[in-house]
């Protein structure tokens, strides 16, 4: 037992040498810029920190472990309205890991573009514009506007406020506890929505994915679930239901479920399509249009 308690605290002991090592091996560079209207980062695999500042400066940490050493350059453009930064690398077989913290002023404009690279807010009030191949989007407790698209990327959107305009080709959409405007599509992901307030129309699509959205109370504007082949599925969680209801699913392909009973019901072409679709429709008052909508999947009306 002596001998094999030598050895965990030899093996403790080891590891945190490691540890320390690699973060000795990271280099770290530091900028300060004035406030600019606009900042833009564009990287190839770096990843972007987004925060806000105390002051009126723009601050930049660039931690990098990159081999070769020596391989990479950060790149900075002083413009008028703008600071632009970006990524140079040296050779051609690059390897390791870039993270960019910019920390900017309130109500600064912050542009990103990356191949690969994940983006990170937490507390930051502006607007921000992103456009990636495969990287992820974690936002937290964010307030203005959000314009974001990427091919394969996930999004998680907590805790925040604003108008967001979320678009991805394969990634999935997890927007949990916001107040906004938001308008958000997948072609293959998921889109699930709880504890959200709409402040403005809305909307949610998918082609093949799942699209649920539960509500943090009655809708006061109009919204419109829609999937191709998967389900979309709207919960009032126990809020009253109130609204003009449209359900649309293919006939005899397509489900659709609501714990009211419908006012109509009619079978119907899209021009230029020969697929028969049905069409179910009640109404609790006038406002707002609400439309659940699915091809192959299930269209449902969820009471809690």
């Amino acid at each position: 037992m002596f001998k094999s308690r030598i050895f965990q605290i030899s093996l403790i002991c080891f590891l945190f040498a490691a540890a320390v090592a690699v973060q000795a091996e990271r280099d770290v560079i530091t900028k300060v810029f004035p406030a600019r209207e606009m900042v833009k980062v564009n990287t190839i695999s770096g990843d972007l920190v987004i925060v806000q500042a105390k002051g009126n400066e723009i601050s930049v940490d660039i931690e990098y472990d990159i081999r070769p050493r020596g391989s990479f350059e950060p790149v900075f453009k002083e413009r008028k309205s703008s600071l632009v930064m970006s990524e140079e690398f040296h050779g051609h077989s690059n390897s390791g890991r870039i993270t960019w913290t910019v920390s900017v002023p309130e109500g600064t404009t912050v542009d990103f573009n990356t191949a690969s690279g994940d983006m990170m807010v937490d507390g930051f009030s502006g607007e921000i514009r992103s456009s990636t191949a495969s990287g992820d989007h974690d936002i937290r407790n964010f307030k203005g506007e959000l314009e974001i698209s990427t091919a394969s990327g996930d999004f998680d959107i907590r805790n925040s406020e604003g108008i967001f305009d979320l678009s991805t080709a394969s990634g999935n959409v997890e927007i949990t506890n916001c107040r906004g405007e938001i308008d958000a599509s997948s072609a293959s992901g998921d889109i699930d929505i709880s504890g959200v307030i709409f402040n403005e129309d809305c909307s949610f699509s998918s082609a093949s994915g799942d699209v649920y959205v539960e509500l943090a109370e009655t809708p006061k504007h109009d919204l419109e679930l829609s999937s191709a082949s998967g389900n979309s599925v709207l919960n009032f969680n126990g809020h009253p239901i109130e609204g003009h209801f449209e359900f649309v699913a293919k006939y005899r392909h397509g489900d659709i479920e609501s714990p009211i009973d419908f006012d109509d019901e009619e079978t119907f072409r899209n021009p230029g399509d020969r697929e028969r679709y049905v069409r179910k429709t009640f109404s609790r008052g006038d406002k707002p249009y609400i439309s659940i909508r699915t091809a192959t999947g299930e269209a449902v009306l969820e009471e809690s």
